[in-house]
């Protein structure tokens, strides 16, 4: 068995983490080198590890504060509507608009109100 594309290292390099040289089984370490990524893939249904990847996509909110979102991580938002209204982002607590909040276990935009809380979307 050979390294694949989705590999994230390589037998050498786990055989130098050891300290082995090359007295374990080189097939072995490899099929364990290409198992977990496949099984992140399969778990996240990503296509990737290695790429950053652009989404447009479409929520219809819950009227809550927070708006829990498909992808993750986060890079940047390019834009925010609600209706027909673009929201800004907030670069300030005091300012009202939207951040990236990853605080939790899922990514999600948050509202802020300007005076330092939360609005519902």
């Amino acid at each position: 068995m050979g390294a694949n594309v989705i590999d994230l290292t390589t037998v050498a390099a786990v055989n130098s983490w050891l300290n082995q040289g090359s007295t374990v089984d080189a097939a072995i370490i490899q099929g364990a080198i290409t198992a977990f990524p496949r099984f992140v893939l399969t778990l996240t249904g990503r296509n990737n590890l290695s790429q950053i990847q652009s989404y447009s996509e479409m929520y219809d909110g819950t009227g809550g504060a927070r708006q829990h979102l498909r992808n993750y991580p986060i890079l940047s938002v390019s834009s925010l509507m609600i209706g027909t209204t673009a929201l800004p982002q907030s670069l300030d607590p005091s300012k009202p608009g939207w951040v990236i909040d990853t605080s939790g276990l899922q990514a999600a935009l948050a509202l802020r109100s300007g005076g330092g809380g939360e609005r519902a979307w």
